[in-house]
C-alpha cells in the first residue's frame, strides 16, 4: 500500500520546475500586407540560466522585415537571431552571470522580437525546432530540457493593411572603437583598420570609412567609401584621423573616430594651427571693424 501511495504522490506532484520554458507570442490575426510583431520569451521557472540556443521555424506566408533584440535578457550573442537559412531564425546567446525569473514574472524574459510582413492569406504556425537547449549557470554548463510552445495565427484580406503597435527603429548602432593593427593575421600586407558593432533593432546594413587631417569635420564633409573589416590602409593615412560610419537598416548612423596612429606636423597644424589661425583672423576682423566704426563716430 505505501508503495502505491508514494507512486501516486509522484504522479500528482507537478514537475514544471524540472524544465524552463521557451515560448512564442503572436497575434491571433493579421491583415494581408501588414506588418506585425512576434515575440520569443524565456521563462526560467526558478532556474539560473546562462546560455540558450535554438531555432524558430517560420510559416510560409510571412517574410522577415527586422529582428530586434534591444532589451533582451541575452547580453552576449554568439550568433544573433537571424534568418541564415530560408524560413528559419537561428540563435545562440550567453548571459554572463546567469538570468533567473521567478514563476510570477512569466513573460518578462524577452529573447528577441521578429518584425514580419504577412504575404498571403491563410493559417500560419510559428514553432521551435526539435532541440532548443538551455544551460545552467552552475559552473559546469549543465544542459537542461526546455518546454516549447508554438503559436498559430491567420492572415486575412484587408483593403487597408496596417502596421499596428510597431515602434520605428530610431536608435543608432552601439558605440564602438576602431583599431589600426597589422594585416598579417588576416593575410594582408601593411596595416589594416578593424571595426565591428551591433544594432539590436534593425541590424547593421553597411560600414563606410573616411580619412582626414582634421578630427572634427562634419559628416557631410568626409569623403566616405564602403568598407568591410579588416580594411587595408596605406602608410600615407597613418597621420590622419580615421572615421568609421556604421549604418543600420533604418538609416540610423553611428560614427567612430580614431586619432592618428602616427601624428605628424601636418596633422598637428591642421588640427590645432588652422582653428587657432581662423579664430585670430576672425578676432582681428572684428577688431578692425570696431576700430573703423569708432573712428567714424568720433569725426
Amino acid at each position: 500500500m505505501r508503495y502505491f501511495i508514494l507512486t501516486l504522490l509522484l504522479v500528482l506532484i507537478p514537475h514544471s520546475a524540472n524544465a524552463a520554458t521557451i515560448r512564442i507570442v503572436a497575434p491571433e490575426a493579421v491583415n494581408l500586407g501588414g506588418q506585425f510583431a512576434v515575440e520569443v520569451f524565456l521563462d526560467t521557472e526558478g532556474k539560473n540560466i546562462n546560455a540558450i540556443e535554438g531555432s524558430v521555424l517560420l510559416p510560409k506566408n510571412v517574410s522577415v522585415s527586422e529582428v530586434r533584440y534591444r532589451g533582451s535578457v541575452v547580453s552576449l550573442w554568439l550568433s544573433p537571431p537571424a534568418e541564415r537559412t530560408s524560413g528559419v531564425i537561428d540563435f545562440e546567446g550567453v548571459v554572463p552571470g546567469g538570468y533567473q525569473a521567478s514563476p510570477e514574472r512569466t513573460g518578462s524574459g524577452n529573447l528577441f522580437t521578429l518584425i514580419l510582413t504577412a504575404n498571403s492569406e491563410g493559417i500560419g504556425r510559428f514553432a521551435f525546432n526539435d532541440a532548443p537547449k538551455a544551460y545552467l549557470n552552475d559552473g559546469e554548463g549543465t544542459s537542461i530540457s526546455l518546454s516549447k510552445s508554438s503559436a498559430e495565427f491567420s492572415v486575412v484580406a484587408s483593403d487597408a493593411p496596417v502596421t499596428a503597435g510597431l515602434g520605428a527603429d530610431t536608435y543608432a548602432p552601439e558605440a564602438f572603437t576602431p583599431a589600426v593593427v597589422s594585416g598579417a593575421p588576416y593575410g594582408l600586407e601593411g596595416d589594416v583598420v578593424v571595426f565591428a558593432t551591433q544594432d539590436k533593432d534593425s541590424g547593421i546594413r553597411a560600414y563606410d570609412i573616411g580619412f582626414s587631417y582634421i578630427g572634427f569635420l562634419p559628416e557631410f564633409l568626409v569623403s566616405w567609401v564602403s568598407a568591410e573589416s579588416p580594411h587595408q590602409i596605406s602608410t600615407e593615412v597613418l597621420g590622419q584621423y580615421v572615421f568609421v560610419r556604421a549604418i543600420d537598416s533604418q538609416g540610423n548612423v553611428r560614427i567612430a573616430t580614431l586619432a592618428p596612429t602616427e601624428p605628424g606636423l601636418t596633422s598637428f597644424l591642421l588640427t590645432w594651427g588652422l582653428p587657432v589661425a581662423l579664430l585670430l583672423f576672425v578676432g582681428f576682423l572684428f577688431f578692425a571693424i570696431f576700430t573703423a566704426r569708432r573712428r567714424v563716430s568720433l569725426k
